[in-house]
């Protein structure tokens, strides 16, 4: 078999599972960008219960992407030395381990903590998991595979904003329900019996 006609073998040839290597890959991207939108979601319920000051939230909100942002370079490193598999699973156990002491956390300061670990566990996955994309994909799915990841980062970021402008629109939905009332005939003659 001569030399061109090894490499046309070699590109035609793909990994049996690189779907289930695609789904895996987009489900670790997904739990990194999940965890954010849950923080922002469970922000009011947070700061009551830990009694937490505002630097306090800040420090919560912005100590995870700090710590992404600062490790990330090292993630990628780790995982092209001792093996991309072996860390994408140690930041996705870390990030799952981190979330459930965030549940058991006694105060505002030790939840810093844990979310700064947190961090450092989605600077594994993140870099790891499209890097794991890029090699199981063949070239033709490539694209497939990134748009796929990336999509489903974009759709969960954007879900907070959703979710508030539903929040929006059904409180707007009451008040026009209350004015209606109020501006109307009530058959027992107050606005408590209008419904």
């Amino acid at each position: 078999m001569s030399t061109a006609a090894q490499r046309n073998h070699a590109t035609v040839t793909r990994d049996p599972r690189r779907w289930w290597i695609l789904f895996a890959c987009v489900l670790a991207v997904l739990t990194v960008a999940v965890d954010s939108v849950m923080l922002t979601l469970l922000m009011p319920a947070i700061q009551n219960e830990l009694d937490a000051t505002q630097a306090q939230i800040g420090l919560m909100t912005s100590i995870s992407a700090l710590m992404l942002s600062a490790f990330i370079l090292a993630g990628g490193t780790l995982g092209d030395l001792y093996g991309r598999k072996r860390f994408m699973l140690l930041g996705t156990g870390g990030m799952v381990l981190a979330a459930v002491l965030c549940t058991v956390v006694p105060g505002a300061n030790a939840l810093i903590a844990v979310r700064a670990v947190d961090g450092v566990c989605q600077a594994l996955v993140n870099p790891l998991a499209l890097a794991v994309l890029a090699v199981a994909s063949g070239e033709g799915d490539r694209g497939i595979a990134f748009d796929s990841s990336r999509t489903t980062g974009e759709c969960v970021e954007d879900s907070p904003a959703v979710a508030a402008r539903g929040r929006e629109a059904t409180w707007r939905r009451q008040r026009r329900h209350t004015r209606s009332s109020r501006q109307g005939t009530c058959p027992s003659g107050t606005v408590a019996g209008c419904s």
